[in-house]
């Protein structure tokens, strides 16, 4: 469960940027969207940003692993990528 704000992105080179500070190794939450009832504010029309699509979530936003994961390897760097599904709390 997030406590805060959560942004998204809805770009993987977005994301993949935020993970430049890590020398080797770097988790990523890929949100399975199934219903537009679990989709996110999208920011974009308010960004000084709107090339990275961002979408947040409210606080308290719970997200449930799926069982899906990869990993990608790019050079030195690997990747692990855990499909989840977000949940608004009630």
């Amino acid at each position: 469960t997030e406590l805060a704000t959560m942004s998204t992105t809805g770009d993987i080179r977005v994301a993949l940027k935020y993970t430049l500070g890590s020398k080797t190794s770097s988790l990523l939450f890929m949100l399975k969207i199934p219903s537009f009832m679990q989709q996110g504010a999208d920011l974009s029309y308010l960004s000084a940003f709107p090339q990275e699509r961002e979408c947040t979530y409210p606080p308290l936003t719970f997200i449930k692993p799926t069982g899906r994961e990869r990993k990608i390897v790019d050079g030195e760097l690997n990747y692990h990528v855990v499909e989840v599904l977000p949940y608004f709390p009630s």
